[in-house]
């Protein structure tokens, strides 16, 4: 479906001419800001296309139209293994850099992915990357800006869900 294709013309028919690249185009393009883009369909029914965006400038123009005031608590689903007792130790200056280059750009799935990689790399920082982790889940990126500012500053970054 989401593939690209060029439209033909029956026997007899007049078909509309094209080249298919219409949803080929919008799947790339929510991919890259970091959403998704679904369809549904029941042949003699038809279609429903959905795309989700997760744009940080979406967030502040809510906030604005709506006077909205955003919370910074983790969700509910935060995972239960972490305890206070644990140490917050910071990934790399380079990891941190990289992190927040992403959540500027408001690019979820790259901040996923480097999370996960952070995860990997820096076994001491699985607190850290846990709370960044359950912020981004949750869309609160100028949460996690914040906790990454204070890291690359080299503040201490107190939690207020206790982990």
């Amino acid at each position: 479906m989401f593939e690209p294709f060029e439209r033909g013309t029956a026997a007899g028919g007049n078909a509309t001419s094209g080249t298919g690249l219409g949803l080929t185009i919008a799947r790339m393009l929510t991919g890259l800001m970091g959403g998704e883009l679904t369809v549904r369909s029941t042949p003699g029914v038809g279609s429903c296309f959905s795309v989700k965006l997760y744009l940080a400038e979406l967030l502040a123009w809510l906030q604005e139209r709506l006077a909205l005031t955003w919370t910074f608590d983790a969700p509910a689903n935060a995972p239960a293994v972490l305890a206070p007792a644990l140490p917050q130790v910071l990934p790399s200056l380079e990891a941190q850099q990289a992190v927040d280059e992403l959540v500027r750009l408001g690019y979820l799935r790259g901040i996923q992915k480097k999370l996960a990689a952070i995860d990997h790399e820096h076994l001491a920082s699985v607190v850290f990357v846990a709370r960044l982790r359950a912020l981004a889940s949750g869309f609160q990126l100028d949460a996690l800006a914040a906790i990454i500012q204070q890291g690359l500053a080299g503040e201490a970054t107190p939690s207020p869900t206790g982990f």
